[in-house]
């Protein structure tokens, strides 16, 4: 899974980016238009976003490819899927974004800086618990349990 993973992303530019949910009746979804516009600020940083959606989320990565030049779909270019390719990619990150999700856990194995973003679901308990993570909660800032309150602007802010 390593080599695979190194041979997607060779460099160490990389901004993964995971936004879709399993259990959406939760209503923990961020606008994929906000996710849009924080891969873009993330390429005038000279970084390559990379996005972490499964092949059948086929309107959200033609929406995201229609948007953003140069974005990389791991699952598109690899035989292999699943939770230790998932991990073994994000060890080639050089920060996460994401929401309340599987692949957020996935990713946080692998220790890298994080920007987790909460809106219904609770940070305190289920935020990852690694060396440098900024948790972005709704709840806590907007006194809202709509994740959408939280701003481009508020993830912007803490890009590394």
């Amino acid at each position: 899974f390593f080599e695979e993973a190194k041979k997607i992303l060779p460099s160490n530019n990389y901004v993964g980016f995971s936004l879709t949910q399993g259990n959406l009746y939760r209503k923990k979804g961020w606008s994929i238009d906000k996710f849009i516009e924080v891969a873009k600020e993330v390429l005038k940083r000279n970084n390559i976003p990379v996005f972490f959606v499964q092949k059948e989320h086929v309107e959200i990565i033609k929406k995201i490819k229609h948007n953003i030049n140069g974005v990389i779909f791991p699952e598109e270019l690899s035989k292999f899927k699943g939770p230790a390719f998932v991990t073994a990619l994000s060890t080639r990150l050089k920060q996460a974004i994401s929401i309340d999700n599987g692949i957020m856990h996935m990713m946080s194995l692998s220790n890298i800086p994080m920007i987790v973003l909460f809106g219904p679901t609770s940070s305190d308990k289920f935020a990852p618990k690694i060396n440098e993570i900024k948790i972005i909660d709704s709840k806590k800032i907007y006194n809202s349990t709509d994740i959408n309150k939280i701003s481009v602007e508020d993830v912007i802010n803490n890009l590394n």
